[in-house]
């Protein structure tokens, strides 16, 4: 009976820890904020932890590839989804925004409008879209060669931001999906 109670406790603890890092509502990794909470620069700080956790999330669709292209696709892939070192979110009134990642930066786009046609990070024509919910910020890419969807929350105190990333394209066998974690630049 001792040992049943553990493992009950033990499953518990551990599904619990998953909806944490998951995002879930009731999470303390984020808080509900307004719009303007994220707009600001901010500087990468996930170092070893977010990338050895983008790294197995990309073996594990590499690796359902084929024997002869996974290794190919495996460093194109990492080289791709490296994590930009700088990211800022400029806001212009309470419904309008852009976002730069790296050296790429978005047109301004209105919150929960149309998706507006812009040259994307590669160059290629790309759909940009930006949508407010529940104190979280989320931004779609979409071109001919896939999607991007990055979710922003906060942490409580506004000082960290937490991007989950979910990649998806038509040569992969299913999504990439991985957190970045960046830090207020001051």
């Amino acid at each position: 009976m001792g040992a049943r109670r553990s493992w009950s406790t033990v499953a518990t603890i551990l599904a619990l820890g998953l909806l944490a890092v998951a995002g879930w509502p009731g999470s303390a990794r984020t808080q509900t904020a307004s719009i303007e909470g994220f707009e600001g620069a901010w500087r990468y700080v996930g170092g070893a932890r977010d990338q050895r956790q983008r790294d197995a999330a990309i073996d594990q669709v590499v690796d359902q590839l084929d024997l002869f292209t996974r290794e190919i696709a495996r460093v194109a892939i990492r080289r791709s989804l490296a994590p930009e070192p700088e990211l800022h979110v400029r806001l212009r009134g309470p419904r309008r925004l852009s976002l730069q990642l790296g050296d790429w930066v978005s047109r301004e786009v209105e919150l929960d409008a149309p998706p507006l046609t812009m040259p994307g990070p590669d160059g290629s024509a790309t759909r940009f879209s930006a949508r407010f919910a529940s104190g979280r910020l989320t931004t779609r890419e979409e071109s001919a060669r896939g999607s991007r969807i990055n979710q922003l929350g906060l942490s409580p105190d506004g000082a960290h931001l937490f991007m989950h990333v979910r990649v998806r394209a038509p040569q992969l066998p299913s999504d990439i999906r991985y957190a970045l974690t960046y830090r207020r630049a001051r």
